[in-house]
């Protein structure tokens, strides 16, 4: 629960998910933008024997298709419909851009749509970045869960005694957006001390370095930074899997990225 997968890739099915052999119960996950090459299933693959049964989620825009069945769907959102109680097909509208491009926008039909009674789910009373995980988004006077890993507009989890208990780390290196992409993508970065010495690079899937797009110290805030898809000679690289690097003192974090012509 509070998962968001996205931007994953797998040469067969499963892009996102892959389940075979149990029994899995998966509540308030985003499933989206996975890609399976040679497979059908970019969402999720439930394979042989397996019982998947998803609550208060999202599988969107995964490649070539969401879900392969038997799978179970309840109060979910999955394109192309899925049988199931409370289910939709409607687009999330996620936020697209910031810190956390899957978190949804004012107006999403996942906002307040989950199962209105969360009775036995044993949810954590936070989403996936701390804020309250049961509230009023729509204003209309009751609060209901939403679908996928956010919480729209919530305020961070206070304890009895008004202290916020969860809390992100300082420094965060986020999904690079849009992806798949081109001609240029965009990396969003934070970091927390009053000025910290960071690095950010580009490696090709063999691990030869490719670019450096940031190598300074950088104030305490948000960085965005935007990779036009060349390398250190401005010769636009072959088409195929990247990871960039963020380092900022003990910090250091790899996400993939995918670049398309």
């Amino acid at each position: 629960m509070n998962i968001a997968l996205s931007v994953n890739f797998a040469v067969e099915n499963g892009g996102g998910i892959y389940c075979q052999g149990s029994s899995v119960n998966i509540t308030n996950t985003t499933i989206t933008f996975n890609n399976a090459a040679m497979g059908n299933y970019g969402g999720l693959d439930s394979g042989d024997d397996c019982n998947i049964h998803f609550i208060n989620s999202i599988v969107w825009n995964n490649t070539p298709e969401e879900v392969d069945p038997p799978a179970f769907f309840n109060y979910s959102d999955i394109r192309n419909g899925w049988p199931g109680e409370g289910n939709i097909d409607d687009d999330p509208l996620f936020a697209g851009t910031g810190e956390h491009p899957y978190s949804l926008l004012e107006g999403s039909p996942c906002i307040d749509t989950g199962n209105p009674d969360t009775l036995g789910l044993n949810l954590p009373p936070w989403d996936i970045i701390g804020n309250e995980r049961i509230w009023d988004g729509d204003g209309d006077g009751t609060a209901i869960i939403d679908m996928g890993a956010y919480e729209f507009d919530a305020p961070p989890y206070n304890d009895v005694n008004d202290n916020i208990i969860v809390q992100t780390p300082g420094v965060h290196l986020y999904q690079n957006y849009p992806n798949p992409f081109n001609p240029t993508t965009t990396i969003n970065f934070s970091v927390t001390q009053t000025s910290s010495f960071v690095t950010l690079e580009i490696y090709n899937i063999k691990g030869q370095l490719a670019k450096t797009l940031v190598k300074e110290i950088k104030p305490a805030g948000e960085h965005s930074i935007i990779w036009d898809g060349r390398d250190f000679n401005g010769n636009k690289v072959g088409s195929g899997i990247y990871f960039y690097r963020l380092r900022a003192g003990d910090f250091q974090k790899v996400r993939k990225m995918i670049f398309i012509k």
